[in-house]
């Protein structure tokens, strides 16, 4: 069951046996009355509110997310996870697997990076069964065509792009992994950002393959 914000911190407020006069600070953040329409969903706190009270609580928002889900995580979620998780390009049984999990799950709900994942899984199982890069690349160009507009990327926008940047060309190749190694690098501090940079290193080393395996014939 999801909850809302204004019951789950009512209820970390509880847990930790803090009055209102205290989680506000003497009121000093928000006053006691506000603090009461957020708890009763009477009203919704301003992202800053909301992450001065979250401070106040010493939770951070990976297991607030966690508790609002219902102490779960969400279907999205695991189904990133399961992409991050999937190994080799080869294993053709659990991306079949993942991409039908995907795919029911775009029947449900509306989600850009589910949608993108899903591609690229259409895009390996392609490649395993033709040996091919064009018709693969074919499949996944429009998402190269929509990321490269943009003046930056964010974490699933550096998932994508690692895991499809050795389908491509050479220009386009350089592009990507340039840019990518760059948002690497301001991302180096968050979770799972360096399992990003090993599959950009590892899909690298396809792109050299590919390139010397063309060179040779």
């Amino acid at each position: 069951m999801i909850k809302t914000f204004g019951s789950e911190l009512r209820e970390l407020r509880t847990i930790l046996k803090l009055s209102q006069r205290q989680l506000t600070n003497n009121d000093e953040l928000l006053s006691q009355s506000s603090l009461q329409r957020i708890e009763k969903n009477e009203q919704m706190p301003s992202f800053d509110l909301a992450m001065l009270l979250i401070n106040q609580l010493e939770v951070n928002l990976e297991e607030l997310s966690y508790r609002l889900n219902g102490f779960d995580v969400s279907e999205k979620e695991k189904l990133i996870d399961e992409f991050r998780n999937i190994g080799s390009s080869a294993n053709v049984k659990g991306i079949t697997l993942l991409l039908n999990k995907m795919k029911s799950f775009l029947e449900k709900e509306s989600s850009e990076i589910i949608k993108r994942l899903t591609l690229i899984l259409q895009a390996l199982l392609v490649f395993q069964e033709e040996q091919k890069f064009e018709h693969a690349r074919a499949i996944v160009k429009p998402i190269w065509d929509k990321l490269q507009k943009q003046d930056e990327w964010l974490y699933n926008d550096m998932l994508v792009v690692s895991n499809i940047l050795f389908l491509f060309e050479e220009e386009a190749y350089f592009n990507m992994k340039n840019l990518l190694i760059e948002q690497i690098k301001k991302y180096s501090g968050l979770k799972n950002v360096k399992r990003i940079h090993i599959i950009t290193l590892v899909n690298s080393v396809l792109y050299m393959k590919k390139k010397e395996s063309l060179f040779r014939s």
